[in-house]
């Protein structure tokens, strides 16, 4: 089941330093050579400028990427954002003649069938970050983990419409951020939203976890 589009936080940092999670801010958007920084870039050129033709090229820039990298959780990430991209309300606004009439990217999708291709594109996302977590879970990269987690986490919430299965998941990614605070005492991450520990209590909470 897909619910509504909504605007999310992506950790894009390693949490054995410090994590900041910001979005682009300036109106011109610079080169990046990283898939990570397109994302970004999409992701504000979609929810804040209305740019979905620009946003849609990025990502799939950024796609283009991490399947050369064989980078599973950036994958994961890549393919949720083209999701969220094809349900935009953006595509429903001044750009919809233009989807209409040319299509997406993806050729496979239409205007007519993005929200049966967005679930497709969402359960796409989740086996990338499944095979992330089973990467992550070998190599012992808690740090990741904990990433991969919150990513499974919000998207089985918000796009599968699955609480319990949710809420897992994100203690899951409280046992691998205190796996990689192990591993890593001297590391002090932190989000804009106060300590890890503090942004998922809060995030459990607003889900509705017990």
């Amino acid at each position: 089941m897909i619910l509504k589009n909504t605007k999310r936080l992506i950790f894009s940092a390693a949490l054995t330093g410090t994590v900041i999670l910001t979005g682009c801010s300036g109106v011109g958007i610079p080169y990046s050579s990283k898939p990570i920084t397109k994302l970004q870039q999409a992701d504000y050129l979609l929810n804040e400028e209305n740019r979905p033709l620009a946003a849609e090229r990025l990502i799939m820039e950024a796609t283009a990427l991490y399947k050369a990298e064989n980078d599973q959780n950036g994958l994961g990430k890549s393919y949720r954002n083209y999701a969220d991209l094809i349900i935009s309300p953006a595509i429903n606004d001044k750009w919809k003649n233009h989807y209409v009439k040319h299509g997406f990217v993806d050729k496979t999708v239409t205007y007519d069938n993005r929200l049966e291709k967005a679930n497709d594109y969402y359960k796409l996302s989740a086996s990338h970050f499944k095979l992330a977590e089973q990467q992550d879970l070998a190599a012992q990269k808690y740090d990741i983990l904990t990433n991969t987690y919150y990513n499974l986490a919000s998207m089985t919430i918000i796009n599968f419409n699955n609480l319990e299965q949710g809420c897992y998941y994100y203690d899951r990614m409280q046992w691998a951020y205190e796996q990689n605070m192990k591993q890593n005492p001297d590391a002090r991450p932190y989000s804009t939203n106060g300590t890890m520990t503090e942004l998922i209590a809060r995030d459990k909470k607003s889900a509705g976890c017990p």
